[in-house]
């Protein structure tokens, strides 16, 4: 019951923003009572973060799940890109309320789990590249913290763009793009001869 609360508490957030649903209208479009949502949650900010720490321990899991990885670190970064891609198409809706709340009443609390989802996403993406450059499939002439970065920073554009200018992208040909870049930049002269 949590799963489809969040879903549809996310979906109103995301189209209505945050001062202007109600717990009345979440409860209603789930189908419940106030009392039964009041159960799950004591008020709109508890929900609030509830979703955007679940979307966060999502992404971390994965995140956590490709530094474990032992495929060869390209075939690790490629089903990286299409998951995250996968990802934010799924849950595009806490993507939007993600990037749009700026209620002062939890901004801190949704700081800290930020700051948290920043640093066991860049550690696991860090772990990745870091083998990458030892088995020579990675650039060494770059710091990998940069290109950690760079990596997060051309994702978040590519669906920050999806989001507030509402392009659509096929999912496969922006894949693609993607992939083109970070080889491109990031690749080894190795790598490279390969495609």
């Amino acid at each position: 019951m949590k799963e489809k609360i969040r879903e549809v508490a996310a979906h109103l957030f995301a189209t209505q923003g945050y001062k202007a649903t109600s717990m009345q209208q979440i409860a209603d479009a789930c189908g419940v009572t106030k009392a039964a949502l009041y159960y799950h949650y004591t008020g709109k900010d508890e929900l609030f973060l509830d979703i955007i720490s679940e979307t966060c321990s999502e992404l971390i899991t994965l995140h956590r799940r490709y530094a474990e990885s032992k495929l060869p670190v390209w075939e690790v970064l490629d089903e990286w890109v299409g998951k995250m891609i996968n990802f934010f198409e799924m849950k595009k809706d806490q993507w939007i309320i993600i990037h749009k709340f700026l209620g002062e009443s939890v901004k801190n609390k949704i700081f800290n789990i930020f700051r948290q989802f920043w640093k066991e996403s860049f550690k696991s993406m860090n772990t990745v590249l870091s083998r990458g450059m030892q088995e020579g499939d990675i650039r060494t002439d770059i710091d990998v913290r940069l290109l950690t970065a760079s990596i997060f920073g051309i994702m978040q554009g590519q669906f920050t763009t999806n989001v507030w200018e509402d392009i659509k992208i096929n999912d496969v040909h922006l894949k693609m793009n993607v992939q083109k870049v970070l080889k491109g930049g990031i690749a080894s002269d190795a790598v490279k001869k390969d495609f």
